[in-house]
């Protein structure tokens, strides 16, 4: 994804192995084509390097374990299976060694259900809204206690299947940004060239021409899955704005994952360098984007979590001690939940 404004420049990439093997980007596409059915969601997690954080390995660790807790409450919710999309700003610097490294901490299998279920419980039985999330978190240990009854095991298997998006095309999917694109058409040309599913993250500022104009050249075919929209639109510029997108794409005949950054539109930068959010409006915008989703027909598929940042801008939806990251992201997963389970 682009990077925020006023951060840093990054270093050049390393050169070194090869990011992506024969036939992953085509495996990543068939997952991406079920979610833009509505079969499937997607989820995307965020490691963020901020100044004196901690090191990647540690930080790999504790985003796919919220990635495992998010998923498996959406999947529960929403009666389908997760697509797990990793973006790391190590991955822009080494990405065969940290997608690797990624790989070798679900190599076994963990975090698998039970322990992200055994999370998910003392997570809930901590919040200021336990009495409100207690009844989803009784079905999921009812439905995991009566499948094992049952003799069907309930971790799945290793997470061979953990893809990366990248800003470049070196990755499983390859993100652009919808201003860049506009003054940049050589940007375009060259993902379009490049093959394999492409992310596109919008603004409140994106208007449908543009949009129409990335679908005509990086989806002529209108294959589906082969494009993912990640809208950053603000919490105030949700109902303004993405119905009219959401109405244009139906008519082009293009079938694409329709996902929700909550977080870029809804932060400011903090005096360490990460981004302070107003969890309120974090939540708010999640939930007017599944809002214009229905009201439109079309079909709410993707969540970005940010599970890695500094402390919350306040609003009562923040953890206790008010800080951001990874409880955050379980407090907006619990409440997605309850749309997906509603009619």
């Amino acid at each position: 994804m682009s990077p925020r404004d006023g951060a840093a420049a990054r270093p050049a990439p390393v050169a070194g192995p090869a990011l992506v093997l024969p036939g992953e980007r085509a495996r990543l596409q068939e997952h991406l084509s079920a979610v833009a059915r509505g079969e499937a969601l997607l989820i995307q997690a965020a490691d963020r390097a901020w100044p004196g954080g901690p090191p990647v390995a540690a930080r790999l660790g504790s985003l796919l374990s919220v990635l495992s807790q998010a998923a498996l409450v959406l999947s529960y919710a929403a009666g389908v299976p997760v697509v797990r999309l990793l973006h790391s700003d190590a991955a822009d610097e080494e990405p065969a060694a940290t997608l690797n490294l990624a790989r070798a901490l679900t190599r076994d299998g963990r975090p698998g259900v039970r322990e992200a279920h055994a999370a998910n419980q003392r997570f809930v039985a901590s919040s200021p809204r336990r009495d409100h999330y207690a009844p989803l978190i009784r079905e999921i240990d009812a439905a995991l206690r009566f499948i094992r009854a049952h003799g069907v095991r309930t971790d799945p298997a290793p997470m061979t299947d953990l893809f990366a998006g990248r800003t470049d095309a070196a990755g499983h999917l390859t993100w652009l940004d919808a201003r860049t694109t506009a003054r940049d058409d050589s940007v375009v040309a060259r993902v379009a060239r490049a093959g394999g599913p492409v992310g596109v993250t919008l603004g409140p500022d994106t208007t449908s021409d543009v949009l129409l104009a990335l679908v005509d050249r990086l989806d002529p075919q209108r294959s589906a899955g082969r494009l993912t929209f990640l809208t950053r639109l603000g919490a105030d510029a949700v109902h303004d704005v993405l119905p009219v997108l959401l109405g244009k794409v139906a008519a082009s005949g293009a079938l694409v994952v329709w996902a929700c950054d909550p977080w870029h539109g809804n932060a400011v930068h903090a005096p360490d360098g990460g981004p302070r959010w107003d969890l309120d409006a974090v939540l708010a915008e999640a939930r007017a984007f599944a809002e214009a989703h229905r009201a439109s027909g079309t079909y709410a598929g993707g969540l970005h979590l940010e599970p890695g940042g500094g402390p919350a801008a306040g609003g009562a939806a923040g953890p206790p001690g008010g800080t951001g990251g990874p409880a955050a992201c379980l407090e907006l997963a619990l409440q997605l939940a309850e749309y997906y389970r509603s009619p």
